[in-house]
């Protein structure tokens, strides 16, 4: 009775935990991480990596130490007036409220206008500062409505699921309505072969009807064929809704069906105990392992 009072126990505390505290936690997590980028946007930059999501510009650097990059070189991106190339000695990666601000130290500029090829400028630097717009990168917390499965409690799996029954439902009455104005019956087929199967069925009792006029035959062959092309685009459509919903209905089940196996374990756990200590340390241990594998 004992052990499977503590093995009730366990599994309500870790119902409680995956529904509430686990959700929140990852949520958390993930904007936490959204925040060291924020205060240290040099993370992601790696010696020896070419860079080329920045905006305006691709860099690479040579080596880094802590927040300090070396031997760094930048080189201006797109069709503009003229190839900018950059070279430093040194240089640190810092953050504004809406952008990244590139601090360079001991280098030189290198300018050369596209028109003729003529033109060209070099102009040596202690000190140069680039802001790079930051407009398409995280750096603000991303709100509480944008929540991956990991992140939600059951109320909130639930809806999701609920959202995807909805559409779903929408889909299947939108493939009933285009059989019901093409072949006159509103059928809902379970899959998209058995649609184009119907579909092939009205298809040859057409071609066998000699009461039906040629030009009909024609026009009801384009409504055919036009009904089997959307046919194939809601069913990609149901696919895609059902794989989501799939995705939080496995999500909800392993919010209970894991803490439900600490009581499993306990009520399997007993039997195997009692036959393990007739055959010793290895028989347990045979036991554990073959029970753990199945």
């Amino acid at each position: 009775r004992s052990p499977l009072i503590f093995g009730l126990i366990v599994a309500l505390m870790l119902i409680f935990f995956n529904n509430l505290i686990l959700p929140e936690m990852n949520f958390r997590a993930r904007l936490l991480s959204g925040d060291i980028y924020k205060k240290r946007p040099d993370i992601n930059i790696e010696p020896g990596v070419f860079l080329d999501n920045i905006p305006d510009y691709n860099m690479i650097i040579g080596g880094k130490n802590g927040e300090i990059m070396s031997d760094i070189r930048i080189f201006s991106k797109g069709k503009k007036e003229s190839q900018t190339s950059i070279y430093s000695n040194t240089g640190k990666l810092s953050t504004l409220a809406d952008a990244f601000l590139l601090t360079l130290y001991n280098g030189e500029i290198h300018e050369l206008e596209n028109k003729d090829y003529n033109n060209y400028r070099r102009i040596k630097f202690n000190e140069h500062r680039i802001i790079i717009p930051a407009d398409n990168l995280m750096l603000n917390r991303r709100d509480s409505s944008n929540r991956t499965d990991r992140e939600m409690t059951i109320p909130m799996v639930v809806n999701k699921i609920s959202g995807y029954e909805n559409k779903l439902r929408v889909v299947n009455k939108r493939i009933m309505g285009a059989f019901f104005k093409t072949i006159g019956d509103s059928i809902s087929p379970k899959s998209y072969e058995i649609g184009l199967r119907i579909i092939k069925q009205a298809k040859d009792s057409i071609k066998i009807d000699t009461n039906i006029k040629p030009n009909l035959v024609r026009k009801k062959e384009r409504q055919l064929r036009s009904l089997e092309r959307q046919l194939k685009n809601e069913f990609g459509l149901k696919a895609s809704y059902e794989k989501g919903r799939n995705k939080y209905l496995v999500e909800a089940h392993k919010k209970f069906s894991i803490p439900i196996a600490c009581i499993i374990f306990v009520l399997l756990g007993a039997p195997l105990g009692i036959l393990a200590k007739r055959g010793g340390f290895s028989v347990s241990a045979s036991f554990s392992i073959g029970f753990f594998l199945f």
